[in-house]
């Protein structure tokens, strides 16, 4: 039923729409504005769900760029050892093997290296878990896949693998007959699960990428 705030039911542009209303009665305009308040609230609270949804996606594309990086870079350093660097170091006589290789060892752990290595270890954990909770789209189980190369493949593999290798190594005596048998041992160990984070890393860049190019917000 349409009634005019002056009375006038002839002017449509002061008209308002009260549900139920009959002619003549006397509409709630307290009610009308509860309504609309009520209404309004919710129109903000959806708006504000929205906001944080895309804030939300927006923060685990830009860790997911992050992840990428991070994956590149660790991916170009053991390369770097699978490809030329052992086997430059393997030429060398077995004491000059061994002490470069234990310099290199000592001094990678105080490099800016291990920052890159357990950050973007840190971050493909937080991906992995978020992508599994928050997304629902394409680009989520390409995270989830390049989280799990990370952490799995590269992460878990050195903690498990490389460094007991590296301790190993650490505790030779180079020039002694134990110090080249445990040369030889690490050349034919490290270097297989070395290659194993070299795939790893590459594939989580590959997935990190394939997931920002499929993004949607």
């Amino acid at each position: 039923m349409a009634i005019s705030l002056n009375g006038d039911d002839t002017m449509p542009n002061h008209v308002y729409i009260i549900t139920g209303a009959s002619r003549g009665s006397v509409p709630n305009y307290r009610m009308i504005l509860d309504s609309v308040f009520h209404s309004q609230e919710i129109r903000l609270y959806n708006n504000l769900w929205v906001l944080e949804e895309i804030m939300m996606l927006k923060l685990l594309y830009y860790l997911t760029f992050a992840s990428s990086l991070g994956a590149g870079l660790l991916a170009g350093v053991f390369f770097a050892f699978s490809f030329f660097v052992m086997q430059a170091l393997a030429k060398l006589p077995t004491e000059q093997g061994i002490s470069a290789m234990q310099s290199i060892n000592t001094t990678i752990l105080q490099s800016s290296f291990m920052v890159i290595f357990m950050g973007t270890t840190a971050l493909s954990v937080v991906l992995g878990i978020a992508s599994f909770i928050k997304l629902s789209k394409i680009s989520a189980i390409y995270v989830i896949a390049g989280s799990l190369l990370i952490f799995v493949g590269v992460f878990l593999v050195t903690v498990l693998f490389n460094v007991p290798l590296n301790d190993t190594l650490a505790a030779a005596t180079p020039g002694s007959s134990e110090g080249a048998q445990a040369w030889m041992e690490y050349l034919d160990s490290w270097m297989p699960w070395n290659h194993v984070r070299t795939i790893a890393s590459i594939g989580a860049l590959i997935f990190f990428i394939m997931a920002i190019r499929s993004w949607e917000f």
